[in-house]
């Protein structure tokens, strides 16, 4: 559903861009209709020519006919943009530039999105039908919930994970469910919707918390989303994700969730 552009629908371009395109820069945007909101899915990539076709295809074949689609690329090398190219009619806005890590990419992609709910389908995961979005947004209900929290599968697994719904969990550092399965409502989570960028590593978790912390109403749906790759995470990495999560724990919840996360996990994993 294609609308000529509107006055207060303006690109949020900065002057570090290298390269942009897309349908809005030929001066089109969509919106959200009665019983159809729109839908914005972003991108993340940086050097990913291995994967992003696979994960472009799985976006653009959505049966679902009112969803905007958003690259961010971090100002690849390879031949990633080539790729961008090639579906350039079929994405709605894409940008290379320079980023601090994958959740400034990922603000940036919330910052330019104009669809009711946002999803973060990034470079090597893909959705896990044609029809994932139509499944979830068949329902008329939604906008009284913040999040929407599917399930998942592993890429080479028949194992389903499924949204964790015992929510005072969450508080100990467990995830509600990987950001590929999650949908947030841009208007009611407002700036809570952002990543918090002190927390380069384990930002999601934040987000969780918040979602908690401030009672956002969540549906859980039994609808597989998303397909995830697992590439595993670098030793490096791992020795920063334990005491980013104590951060998180301390920031949400203070000294007194850090000791009730630490008794219940047995020290945080």
């Amino acid at each position: 559903m294609l609308n000529e552009k509107e006055d207060n629908l303006k690109l949020k371009i900065n002057n570090s861009t290298l390269t942009q395109g897309g349908l809005r820069t030929q001066g089109y945007f969509k919106k959200s209709y009665d019983g159809k909101p729109l839908i914005s899915i972003i991108t993340v990539v940086y050097n990913g020519e291995q994967f992003l076709d696979e994960t472009i295809q799985s976006v653009i074949n959505q049966t679902y006919d009112n969803f905007e689609y958003i690259i961010i690329d971090g100002g690849s090398t390879d031949g990633t943009i080539d790729i961008i190219k090639k579906y350039e009619e079929r994405i709605d806005y894409w940008v290379s530039e320079r980023d601090g890590g994958i959740y400034d990419a990922m603000n940036k992609g919330i910052d330019v999105a104009s669809g009711e709910w946002i999803n973060f389908m990034n470079a090597s995961d893909v959705f896990y039908s044609a029809e994932t979005l139509e499944y979830i947004f068949n329902k008329t209900h939604l906008n009284n919930y913040s999040v929407i929290a599917g399930c998942y599968t592993l890429k080479d697994s028949d194992k389903i994970y499924f949204a964790q719904q015992k929510l005072q969990i969450i508080k100990f550092g467990e995830l509600l469910s990987c950001h590929q399965a999650l949908f947030f409502n841009k208007t009611n989570m407002r700036d809570d919707i952002y990543y918090d960028l002190r927390f380069p590593v384990n930002s999601d978790n934040d987000i969780m918390m918040r979602v908690i912390k401030k009672n956002y109403k969540i549906y859980f749906s039994n609808t597989i989303v998303s397909v995830f790759e697992t590439r595993g995470i670098s030793s490096r990495v791992k020795k920063k994700l334990i005491p980013e999560k104590y951060r998180i724990i301390n920031k949400n919840f203070g000294f007194l969730g850090v000791l009730k996360a630490l008794i219940f996990n047995k020290g945080i994993k």
